[in-house]
């Protein structure tokens, strides 16, 4: 208790022994002390003795302690490895493992946004193209349809999409199965092939802990250069995380196979089934595509929703700018080289 006291005991009479001093210096120089009341008898705002009026370099270790005694209760409810760092001026008020490392986790999704927009710009688009080797005629194309992924990590039905409460501008699949239409194909004899070759066909990361993986956690769906709904074949119609959804166990036949039900639904007879390959070099001739929104709406998207499966497949769009196929540690390399 006394321990306490002493502070603002020697605050005190250090105040009234600087008030003296001025009171007699007044006095030795001649001029008269000032009247306890003024002339006009308004009275002090501050009383002259007041704590108020203590120089703020000698109320700073009060307060701070006051305010670390604060901090200490809300601390203590954290969890046991919490870094803690509280300043004012650069001062060091308050600090619990403030030099400890920690494992940086999501955080690192602000690192990989920085080097993404570096390098595919905030106005970057992805573009899903669908080809064939042949031309169609008369509305039938007597081959296969070949849809080739670029890495497009918001490609989705609309019925996954509108599920989040909140809204994102995402690439509607069926805006590239009306582009089909639109072409005037109205049969496809061959099959329809989605076509990931652009990235590895590593589906997580390898560095991964299994808890992580579609088995537990399900931090992020199969990663593939022509994902849909996220790499999920179902999903939880309310819950809006991964771990109730259930990944598709080959993310381009999935797509693939979706945009075959899109079409038939729209009046196109596809006689062969959905697949996935590799489209051969002599399927160019382009019959539809689909942009994605912007690179800056993606990460918008990316960061807003800490969107795991968005951040690893970008990862491998990044590392397949320099080198197909895409690979997590290819573009992790970049990242850490960009920095």
């Amino acid at each position: 208790m006394f321990k306490k006291m002493l502070a603002p005991l020697i605050l005190f009479v250090i105040s009234a022994l600087a008030w003296f001093n001025a009171a007699s210096l007044d006095s030795q120089s001649g001029r008269e002390a000032p009247s306890s009341v003024s002339e006009n008898n308004t009275s002090l705002m501050t009383p002259l003795l007041s704590a108020r009026r203590i120089p703020v370099f000698l109320q700073a270790p009060i307060a701070d302690e006051e305010l670390r005694n604060g901090v200490d209760g809300l601390v203590a409810q954290l969890p046991g490895l919490s870094c803690v760092n509280l300043l004012e001026d650069g001062r060091v008020i308050f600090e619990q493992l403030s030099n400890e490392p920690v494992i940086p986790a999501s955080t690192q999704k602000l690192l990989t946004a920085s080097v993404l927009l570096e390098n595919f710009g905030p106005d970057h688009k992805f573009l899903t193209r669908v080809v064939s080797d042949t031309e169609p005629i008369n509305g039938i194309l007597k081959d296969d349809l070949w849809i080739i992924g670029v890495g497009d990590p918001l490609l989705m039905t609309s019925k996954y999409a509108e599920r989040y409460k909140d809204p994102f501008l995402y690439t509607d699949i069926k805006d590239l199965a009306l582009g089909i239409v639109a072409s005037g194909i109205n049969q496809i004899e061959g099959s329809l092939i989605g076509d990931e070759s652009l990235f590895d066909d590593m589906r997580f990361v390898e560095s991964w802990p299994e808890r992580f993986r579609h088995t537990e956690q399900k931090q992020s769906g199969p990663i593939s250069a022509l994902s849909l709904n996220a790499g999920f074949v179902r999903w939880d119609p309310v819950q809006e995380s991964n771990g109730f959804n259930t990944p598709a166990e080959e993310p381009a036949e999935h797509t693939a196979s979706v945009l075959k039900g899109i079409l038939e639904e729209n009046g196109v007879t596809v006689n062969g089934r959905a697949s996935k390959g590799l489209a051969p070099e002599t399927a160019f001739f382009e019959i539809a595509t689909v942009e994605s929104p912007p690179m800056k709406e993606i990460i918008s998207k990316m960061l807003l929703g800490s969107d795991n499966t968005t951040a690893e497949i970008l990862l491998k769009a990044l590392s397949a700018r320099s080198e197909a196929p895409g690979t997590s540690s290819g573009g992790a390399t970049i990242v850490s080289e960009s920095l």
